[in-house]
């Protein structure tokens, strides 16, 4: 075997590449390298152990709760679930974004788009500028503060010296 040549994946008895999923993945993606597409099979790989499953019988399983409720989440739930294995593994943060990477593109390419919440995007035209915050707001973010340092980053804000002329306790009820 060359550095050129893959090297063989076997997965319940079958070698990777032979399931119908996986051979649909590659031939939509094209992968820039065969160094690419190994590392991208590889993490396919390490999923389907993690699952205990083949790659056809995920999509199937994705097909099938997708088909009784068009709102399923269960295995973009999964796919975070692994990458935080990954990371509770000890792997780098950008290892496992990596590999979450490589399975979204699979279930892509199969089509079978995963869907993870994302934050809104605004136009410039909608654009409002910062929102000043209520007292009952910044008391709920003052009490999800862990720590002394954002606690004070909460009540301080951007400019702390603005904020602490003339405040008076979060806690005291007289305002």
């Amino acid at each position: 075997m060359t550095a050129l040549t893959p090297q063989q994946v076997k997965l319940y008895g079958r070698e990777l590449e032979e399931y119908e999923s996986v051979k649909a993945w590659k031939n939509s993606m094209q992968p820039a390298t065969v160094n690419s597409w190994r590392r991208q099979k590889s993490d396919l790989y390490g999923y389907c152990l993690w699952r205990s499953k083949d790659p056809d019988a995920i999509l199937a399983e994705r097909k099938a709760n997708r088909s009784k409720n068009q709102d399923a989440r269960l295995e973009e739930i999964d796919v975070l679930k692994y990458r935080q294995f990954l990371w509770d593994r000890g792997l780098a943060p950008g290892s496992g974004q990596k590999a979450l990477i490589s399975i979204v593109s699979f279930f892509k390419h199969n089509y079978q788009k995963l869907v993870f919440a994302t934050f809104p995007n605004i136009s410039t035209d909608q654009y409002r500028g910062a929102k000043r915050l209520k007292k009952e707001e910044v008391q709920r973010l003052y009490s999800f503060a862990g720590d002394y340092r954002d606690k004070l980053i909460v009540v301080g804000g951007p400019n702390p010296v603005c904020a602490f002329k003339g405040s008076k306790p979060l806690g005291s009820e007289a305002s």
